[in-house]
């Protein structure tokens, strides 16, 4: 296999699909898709060609979270499984 391609080898505990993830949570919120690629300031053909990549730029899912008012960033780090405590939970231990 060609070394620039290693990155494509699907391992078993990889990330879920970015493009899938999003257009689900789209789905059963009912949220249009209109309204967030109005926000993203991108034709709607190009929000639903983000849908089915594996992952995008990091700019895009901070974007779209912002849109939607929905943290997939932390629920993203939730299926992770790694621990992770975050400032304010340090904060509050410590009081």
């Amino acid at each position: 296999m060609d070394l620039k391609k290693k990155f494509l080898v699907k391992r078993e505990n990889d990330a879920p699909p970015l493009g899938n993830f999003i257009n689900w949570h789209l789905h059963v919120n009912k949220i249009k898709k209109k309204n967030v690629s109005e926000f993203l300031g991108v034709l709607p053909t190009s929000l639903n060609g983000y849908f089915k990549q594996p992952s995008f730029q990091f700019v895009i899912l901070w974007r779209i979270s912002q849109a939607v008012q929905h943290n997939f960033l932390m629920e993203l780090g939730e299926r992770l499984a790694i621990p992770y405590e975050s400032k304010a939970e340090k904060k509050k231990k410590n009081q």
